[in-house]
Protein backbone atom coordinates (compact mmCIF):
# COMPACT_ATOMS: atom_id res chain seq x y z
CA UNK A 1 0.00 0.00 0.00
CA UNK A 2 3.09 2.25 1.02
CA UNK A 3 4.58 1.76 -2.21
CA UNK A 4 1.43 2.51 -4.38
CA UNK A 5 1.56 5.75 -2.72
CA UNK A 6 4.84 6.40 -3.21
CA UNK A 7 4.84 5.48 -6.96
CA UNK A 8 1.55 7.64 -7.27
CA UNK A 9 3.32 10.70 -5.70
CA UNK A 10 5.98 10.41 -8.17
CA UNK A 11 3.84 10.63 -10.93
CA UNK A 12 1.91 13.37 -9.63
CA UNK A 13 5.68 15.37 -9.20
CA UNK A 14 6.03 14.10 -13.29
CA UNK A 15 2.91 15.81 -14.02
CA UNK A 16 3.58 19.27 -12.14
CA UNK A 17 6.78 19.17 -13.53
CA UNK A 18 5.56 18.81 -17.14
CA UNK A 19 2.58 21.16 -16.72
CA UNK A 20 5.53 23.64 -15.49
CA UNK A 21 7.38 23.18 -18.38
CA UNK A 22 4.83 23.62 -20.98
CA UNK A 23 3.75 26.83 -19.39
CA UNK A 24 7.42 28.06 -19.15
CA UNK A 25 7.56 27.32 -22.93
CA UNK A 26 4.57 29.43 -24.29
CA UNK A 27 5.39 31.92 -21.74
CA UNK A 28 8.98 32.38 -23.28
CA UNK A 29 7.10 32.54 -26.49
CA UNK A 30 4.75 35.05 -25.86
CA UNK A 31 7.48 36.92 -24.12
CA UNK A 32 9.40 37.70 -27.22
CA UNK A 33 12.29 35.95 -26.32
CA UNK A 34 12.18 33.20 -28.85
CA UNK A 35 12.57 34.19 -32.59
CA UNK A 36 12.02 33.52 -36.14
CA UNK A 37 14.30 34.70 -38.18
CA UNK A 38 15.53 35.25 -42.16
CA UNK A 39 18.59 35.19 -43.45
CA UNK A 40 19.62 37.74 -46.30
CA UNK A 41 23.24 37.34 -48.08
CA UNK A 42 24.38 41.16 -48.64
CA UNK A 43 26.36 41.99 -51.19
CA UNK A 44 28.76 44.64 -50.87
CA UNK A 45 31.75 45.58 -53.48
CA UNK A 46 35.21 45.87 -51.85
CA UNK A 47 35.95 46.09 -48.29
CA UNK A 48 33.82 45.85 -45.23
CA UNK A 49 35.99 47.93 -42.84
CA UNK A 50 34.98 47.30 -39.01
CA UNK A 51 32.71 44.69 -39.49
CA UNK A 52 33.02 41.55 -37.85
CA UNK A 53 30.74 38.28 -37.11
CA UNK A 54 28.41 39.11 -34.56
CA UNK A 55 28.22 42.67 -35.51
CA UNK A 56 24.57 44.09 -34.86
CA UNK A 57 21.84 44.29 -37.67
CA UNK A 58 20.29 47.76 -37.73
CA UNK A 59 16.49 48.39 -39.19
CA UNK A 60 15.69 51.86 -39.23
CA UNK A 61 18.10 52.41 -36.74
CA UNK A 62 16.79 49.70 -34.58
CA UNK A 63 18.58 46.72 -34.29
CA UNK A 64 16.93 43.55 -35.64
CA UNK A 65 19.36 41.01 -36.12
CA UNK A 66 23.41 40.09 -36.42
CA UNK A 67 26.26 38.97 -38.94
CA UNK A 68 26.20 35.69 -39.19
CA UNK A 69 29.08 35.30 -41.31
CA UNK A 70 31.29 37.33 -44.07
CA UNK A 71 32.83 35.40 -47.03
CA UNK A 72 33.92 36.02 -50.53
CA UNK A 73 31.90 35.68 -53.46
CA UNK A 74 33.05 32.72 -54.76
CA UNK A 75 33.02 34.23 -58.47
CA UNK A 76 33.45 37.18 -57.81
CA UNK A 77 37.10 37.80 -54.89
CA UNK A 78 36.34 41.81 -54.98
CA UNK A 79 32.97 41.09 -53.48
CA UNK A 80 32.14 40.26 -49.51
CA UNK A 81 28.63 38.59 -48.78
CA UNK A 82 27.31 39.27 -45.64
CA UNK A 83 24.49 37.02 -44.46
CA UNK A 84 22.48 38.50 -41.86
CA UNK A 85 19.91 36.90 -39.50
CA UNK A 86 16.88 39.42 -39.20
CA UNK A 87 13.51 38.26 -37.40
CA UNK A 88 11.86 37.30 -39.58
CA UNK A 89 8.54 40.25 -38.76
CA UNK A 90 11.08 43.12 -40.32
CA UNK A 91 9.18 43.93 -43.36
CA UNK A 92 12.55 43.68 -45.49
CA UNK A 93 11.19 45.07 -49.12
CA UNK A 94 12.27 44.15 -52.77
CA UNK A 95 14.31 47.56 -53.12
CA UNK A 96 15.39 47.62 -49.72
CA UNK A 97 19.55 47.85 -49.21
CA UNK A 98 22.46 47.57 -46.77
CA UNK A 99 25.03 49.96 -45.84
CA UNK A 100 27.90 50.44 -43.36
CA UNK A 101 27.57 52.60 -40.62
CA UNK A 102 29.90 53.49 -37.55
CA UNK A 103 29.01 52.53 -34.38
CA UNK A 104 30.44 55.63 -32.07
CA UNK A 105 34.45 56.67 -32.72
CA UNK A 106 36.07 52.97 -32.20
CA UNK A 107 35.74 51.85 -35.88
CA UNK A 108 33.35 49.06 -35.55
CA UNK A 109 30.77 49.24 -38.11
CA UNK A 110 27.37 47.52 -38.45
CA UNK A 111 24.59 47.19 -41.20
CA UNK A 112 21.91 48.94 -41.79
CA UNK A 113 19.14 47.91 -43.82
CA UNK A 114 17.15 50.48 -45.51
CA UNK A 115 13.39 50.04 -45.48
CA UNK A 116 12.46 50.52 -48.89
CA UNK A 117 9.12 51.13 -51.04
CA UNK A 118 6.42 49.52 -48.76
CA UNK A 119 4.09 48.90 -51.94
CA UNK A 120 6.71 46.37 -53.05
CA UNK A 121 6.64 43.20 -52.41
CA UNK A 122 9.11 41.36 -49.45
CA UNK A 123 12.35 40.15 -50.44
CA UNK A 124 12.13 37.29 -49.01
CA UNK A 125 8.85 36.53 -51.44
CA UNK A 126 11.05 36.78 -54.58
CA UNK A 127 13.12 33.86 -54.18
CA UNK A 128 12.08 30.27 -54.27
CA UNK A 129 11.71 28.60 -50.80
CA UNK A 130 15.14 27.14 -49.22
CA UNK A 131 16.66 29.93 -51.47
CA UNK A 132 18.47 32.78 -49.30
CA UNK A 133 17.53 35.82 -50.83
CA UNK A 134 20.28 38.85 -52.32
CA UNK A 135 19.95 42.05 -50.69
CA UNK A 136 22.03 44.82 -52.79
CA UNK A 137 24.23 47.37 -50.59
CA UNK A 138 25.15 51.16 -51.00
CA UNK A 139 28.61 52.77 -49.84
CA UNK A 140 28.16 56.16 -48.42
CA UNK A 141 30.54 59.00 -48.57
CA UNK A 142 32.49 58.19 -46.05
CA UNK A 143 33.37 54.36 -46.87
CA UNK A 144 34.27 56.42 -50.06
CA UNK A 145 36.88 58.33 -48.50
CA UNK A 146 38.05 55.52 -46.18
CA UNK A 147 38.40 53.59 -49.81
CA UNK A 148 40.73 55.92 -51.21
CA UNK A 149 42.23 56.45 -47.62
CA UNK A 150 45.90 54.90 -48.03
CA UNK A 151 45.99 57.94 -51.24
CA UNK A 152 44.72 60.54 -48.71
CA UNK A 153 47.18 59.55 -46.33
CA UNK A 154 50.50 59.71 -48.40
CA UNK A 155 49.32 62.82 -49.81
CA UNK A 156 48.55 64.25 -46.09
CA UNK A 157 51.91 63.05 -45.36
CA UNK A 158 53.91 64.99 -47.94
CA UNK A 159 51.69 68.23 -47.63
CA UNK A 160 53.00 67.94 -43.85
CA UNK A 161 56.33 67.32 -44.57
CA UNK A 162 56.57 70.34 -46.88
CA UNK A 163 55.10 72.35 -44.37
CA UNK A 164 57.53 71.08 -41.57
CA UNK A 165 60.36 71.83 -44.84
CA UNK A 166 58.99 75.57 -44.80
CA UNK A 167 58.89 76.22 -41.20
CA UNK A 168 62.35 74.31 -40.40
CA UNK A 169 64.54 76.22 -38.12
CA UNK A 170 66.97 77.45 -40.98
CA UNK A 171 64.29 78.65 -43.36
CA UNK A 172 62.82 80.71 -40.30
CA UNK A 173 66.29 82.33 -39.38
CA UNK A 174 66.59 83.15 -43.45
CA UNK A 175 62.84 84.37 -43.52
CA UNK A 176 63.57 86.70 -40.73
CA UNK A 177 67.17 88.11 -42.20
CA UNK A 178 65.49 89.15 -45.48
CA UNK A 179 62.62 90.56 -43.34
CA UNK A 180 65.79 92.61 -41.52
CA UNK A 181 66.99 93.30 -44.91
CA UNK A 182 63.32 94.72 -46.05
CA UNK A 183 63.23 97.10 -43.03
CA UNK A 184 66.22 97.90 -43.33
CA UNK A 185 66.04 98.72 -46.74
CA UNK A 186 62.71 100.75 -46.40
CA UNK A 187 64.08 103.02 -43.69
CA UNK A 188 67.25 103.69 -45.99
CA UNK A 189 64.43 104.77 -48.84
CA UNK A 190 62.55 106.89 -46.12
CA UNK A 191 65.91 108.15 -45.56
CA UNK A 192 66.67 109.31 -48.84
CA UNK A 193 63.18 110.52 -49.91
CA UNK A 194 63.78 112.63 -47.01
CA UNK A 195 67.19 113.94 -48.83
CA UNK A 196 65.59 114.59 -52.00
CA UNK A 197 62.75 116.51 -50.79
CA UNK A 198 65.50 118.89 -48.44
CA UNK A 199 67.46 118.94 -51.77
CA UNK A 200 64.30 119.61 -53.74
CA UNK A 201 63.69 122.48 -51.59
CA UNK A 202 67.70 123.70 -51.14
CA UNK A 203 67.00 124.19 -55.15
CA UNK A 204 64.01 126.16 -54.98
CA UNK A 205 65.57 128.45 -52.71
CA UNK A 206 68.65 128.86 -54.78
CA UNK A 207 65.92 129.51 -58.01
CA UNK A 208 64.08 132.32 -55.92
CA UNK A 209 67.44 133.34 -54.70
CA UNK A 210 68.76 133.53 -58.43
CA UNK A 211 65.92 135.40 -59.94
CA UNK A 212 65.78 137.98 -57.06
CA UNK A 213 70.01 138.87 -57.80
CA UNK A 214 68.87 138.98 -61.98
CA UNK A 215 66.15 141.25 -60.86
CA UNK A 216 68.43 143.26 -58.37
CA UNK A 217 71.17 143.70 -61.17
CA UNK A 218 68.55 144.56 -64.32
CA UNK A 219 67.57 147.49 -61.52
CA UNK A 220 71.02 148.34 -60.97
CA UNK A 221 71.85 148.64 -64.67
CA UNK A 222 68.76 150.91 -65.13
CA UNK A 223 69.65 153.34 -62.78
CA UNK A 224 72.97 153.67 -64.15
Amino acid sequence: MERNANYALVGLVSAILSVGLVVFVVWLAGSGLTHAYDLYDIVFQGPVRGLSQGAEVHFNGIKVGDVSRISLDTRDPRLVIVRARVTSDVPVRKDSYASLEPQGITGVNYVQIAAGTATLPLLKNTVPSGVVPKMRSKRDALSDLLAGGGFIIQRTVEVLDRVNRLFSDENIKTLSATMSDVQAATAELRARKSILADAQKTLQSADRAAAQIADLARGIRAGG
